[in-house]
């Protein structure tokens, strides 16, 4: 696999009560599909995964964390559509986002700690998530 094809995300665990717990946490970390490699440091309380961006998403790896026992902070903001041009998160990084048809919103739920300076969210994520909550209003009122 080229580097062109691998993305580092490096994120904080909670949770670990002594070193051996790394090893639990590697492994369902590299259990998760387009991971590479899974290294997670007990001093630092972080994991290190290398992974295929286009296969793996941040809510893949929280979810495998939180099913070996251990867990991930998350933080949850809300942004004006306007904001969305100018923030640096990268989409790999978001576990969960919601557009708020009444406020105009939208709810985004990612990574603690891992926003960068070169990431912005493509018009086309947004329009996405616009066009995923337009479904799910339509099949409410059906």
């Amino acid at each position: 696999m080229s580097s062109t094809s691998t993305r580092q995300i490096t994120f904080p665990i909670r949770g670990m009560r002594h070193p051996g717990c790394t090893e639990n946490i590697q492994i369902a970390l590299s259990g998760v599909e387009g991971v590479v490699s899974a290294r997670v440091n007990y001093a630092t309380e972080r994991a290190a995964v290398i992974c295929n961006p286009s296969r793996t998403r941040a809510a893949m790896l929280v979810d495998a964390v939180r099913a070996a026992g251990y867990d991930v902070p998350l933080e949850r903001a809300a942004f004006s559509l306007r904001a969305l041009g100018r923030l640096c998160i990268a989409r790999e990084d978001i576990t969960d986002a919601r557009f708020d048809w009444s406020s105009r919103r939208v709810e985004i739920e990612w990574l603690a700690g891992v926003v960068g300076a070169d990431c912005r969210l493509p018009y086309g994520f947004v329009i996405g998530l616009m066009a995923r909550s337009m479904i799910e209003r339509l099949g409410q009122s059906s």
